[in-house]
């Protein structure tokens, strides 16, 4: 089994899928099955690449929602699917940042909220005052000139955490001090 959890099969730079095509070069087995043809790749030059590749191999991909036999009209019928799975990928991450883009521009909550914020009753930003307080304080020292390792250990030293209820490192004290 190669199962890349939470990973996007828009890049190949996926763990197990990269395991896997070793596998497959080292020919540990015959067939992949996939419960689609976007499991491959959803860029469709990639996902052609791959599939060249497989076959290369002598690797032979079977879909559980997809059946595409190994005739001509078969592989075209594959090839218009990875180009179909492609603009699927791109269709909707124009339609996400599109959305989020109205959020921002109604300072709507996008996403994880930074230390210092929470989400209102109405979806938009609001200030978490104990929050504010702390960040206010750390930009004070800022300015003052403290060394910003200085700064992290004290706040660990006396246990305030991250939004995410975590010590504070270099780069979430960077992050707080970008957003």
């Amino acid at each position: 089994v190669y199962q890349d959890a939470a990973i996007s099969g828009r890049t190949d730079d996926r763990p197990d899928f990269q395991r896997m095509m070793r596998d497959a070069k080292k020919e540990q087995f015959d067939y992949i099955i996939a419960w689609k043809s976007n499991r491959i790749g959803r860029n469709m030059t990639q996902a052609l690449t791959n599939m060249a590749k497989l076959a290369e191999y002598g690797v032979e991909c079977l879909y559980v929602e997809e059946d595409f036999d190994n005739t001509a009209s078969g592989r075209f019928a594959l090839r218009n699917m990875m180009n179909v799975n492609q603009f699927y990928s791109e269709n909707l991450a124009e339609d996400v940042r599109r959305g989020m883009l109205d959020n921002a521009n109604k300072c709507m909550v996008n996403g994880k909220i930074s230390f210092g914020f929470k989400k209102a009753p109405d979806g938009r930003y609001a200030i978490e005052e104990k929050e504010a307080k702390i960040v206010r304080e750390i930009y004070d020292r800022f300015r003052a000139g403290w060394i910003i390792a200085d700064i992290i250990a004290d706040m660990n030293n006396r246990g305030i955490t991250t939004k995410g209820g975590r010590p504070w490192t270099f780069q979430s004290f960077q992050t707080l001090l970008q957003n």
